[in-house]
């Protein structure tokens, strides 16, 4: 994985120039400004949404080069043929080329100015449906065309007239959530005060587990018990939540056998991928949360698995999933195999991955291909078992570096109710919340003086 360092994250793109520069001449290719993945759009119909692209050369030429830009709508069919998917169109009608749609990279430069296209929203679309926006490289002048890279999808999700949740400035802020003692309702009575708007953007189900099924001789979902209530009453735990504009994710780990996020080979990391696929669309899930931990690796080894963890392995394993799931998000948490994940068929991380969840208190350079805005920063523990994995001081790094997330694990508000292991009053772990929301974006916490109790 390629690092840079956080003050090189903060500036515009500079150009790959190995991996987009197919010959000798210069070509010309598209890229995202936010960060190539960040495609996914939620849509709300009481504001429309604007997004930014630019053209990039791969080699400056002499000359001005104009670009014509469009919105084509042909190239759906072919875009869910490779994805397995029936996405619609993005009603071309709602696409507006605010500073028109010929862009000019002038002489002597790599990157044109930002194309900024408004995203209009009407109550025409389906709520809760996902829609496509293909935006091609039209033409150049006297200029060839990237092959793979001419055109850019936007997965656009219509969240009809539901309030947008974003805050300002737009970090995430990701609950990884233990189900043992506690409700995930709770992340819907916890807001910040000034804005209005939820404290949690992403809350992860922790944890489903990766087992061998020696039937079939192929990896599979463990889901405990805890897992298989809150499923199978999606309409009470889940739902709630994410009519709140709050995504939930499913964590998957290691479960004591030798399978695991780092010791998949390619086929097997294609099964496992369409049962995750499988799983979200079943249940509604807005994505999946890899942590390679809890493996037995090298343990009664089976065709189709590795003897070890490898970064090649996990780095397949997340891009042949977000291949079947590009509207879902796909996050690694840093860790084992996950650490340091590598380019597949030509894709960079920051590509098949949405966010990155580093281990406690760090604050990572980005990872190969991403922007800041992908990376997380300042993550807790909040259970008590490790006590420098809480951040009591200052979290304005998260701003300043330009970071994208931050996360709180093991929150819960009735741990004191444990009949063993480490815990943590409510009130100390309020704490904590409360720096994220001084120090990220000059709030502070409210929430409901009774938290909603576990119930099954």
């Amino acid at each position: 994985m390629a690092l840079s360092s956080c003050e090189d994250d903060l500036t515009a793109y500079t150009v790959d120039k190995d991996r987009y520069e197919v010959n000798e001449h210069p070509c010309a290719f598209l890229r995202n400004v936010q960060g190539d993945g960040k495609n996914l759009i939620d849509l709300y119909n009481a504001e429309g949404e604007q997004v930014e692209l630019n053209i990039q050369l791969t080699k400056p030429v002499t000359a001005d080069t104009k670009c014509t830009l469009i919105a084509d709508e042909s190239l759906l069919i072919n875009y869910n043929q490779i994805h397995g998917t029936d996405f619609a169109i993005f009603p071309i009608v709602q696409v507006v080329f605010e500073n028109g749609k010929v862009v000019t990279v002038e002489a002597g430069n790599l990157v044109s100015e930002s194309v900024k296209i408004k995203l209009e929203a009407r109550e025409s679309l389906e709520t809760g449906k996902t829609y496509v926006l293909p935006i091609r490289i039209e033409s150049a002048s006297d200029i060839a065309l990237s092959e793979d890279r001419d055109t850019y999808y936007y997965l656009i999700k219509a969240q009809g007239d539901r309030i947008n949740p974003q805050k300002d400035p737009d970090v995430k802020v990701m609950s990884c959530f233990g189900l043992d003692w506690e409700n995930p309702l709770i992340h819907t009575q916890m807001f910040l005060k000034k804005s209005g708007k939820p404290l949690f953007d992403i809350v992860c189900l922790f944890s489903a587990g990766i087992n061998y099924n020696a039937e079939t001789g192929q990896a599979y979902v463990y889901k405990n018990p805890n897992i298989v209530h809150l499923l199978n009453n999606r309409d009470k735990y889940i739902k709630p939540l994410q009519d709140m504009g709050i995504k939930v994710v499913m964590g998957l780990c290691g479960n004591r056998d030798f399978t695991g996020c780092g010791s998949m080979l390619p086929e097997a990391c294609k099964q496992f991928a369409r049962e995750l696929k499988n799983l979200c669309d079943q249940y509604g899930l807005d994505g999946v949360l890899f942590d390679d931990e809890y493996s037995s690796y090298g343990v009664d080894i089976k065709p189709g698995f590795s003897s070890y963890a490898s970064s090649a392995n996990a780095s397949r394993l997340c891009y042949e999933t977000k291949k079947l799931m590009p509207d879902r998000l796909i996050i690694p948490f840093l860790w084992g195999s996950m650490s340091y994940l590598q380019s597949v068929d030509g894709m960079t991380p920051g590509e098949y991955c949405d966010y990155f969840f580093p281990n406690y208190n760090l604050y990572p350079s980005a990872a190969g291909g991403a922007q800041m805005k992908q990376m997380g920063a300042g993550s807790q523990e909040l259970t008590g078992y490790q006590w420098y994995a809480r951040n009591y001081g200052d979290l304005s790094r998260v701003n300043s570096r330009g970071y994208g997330l931050t996360t709180v694990f093991g929150m819960g508000p009735y741990q004191e109710e444990r009949k063993s292991g480490s815990w943590l009053p409510w009130s100390t772990q309020k704490k904590s919340l409360d720096i994220i929301a001084r120090d990220i974006f000059d709030d502070e916490v409210v929430c409901d003086e009774v938290m909603i109790r576990k119930d099954w």
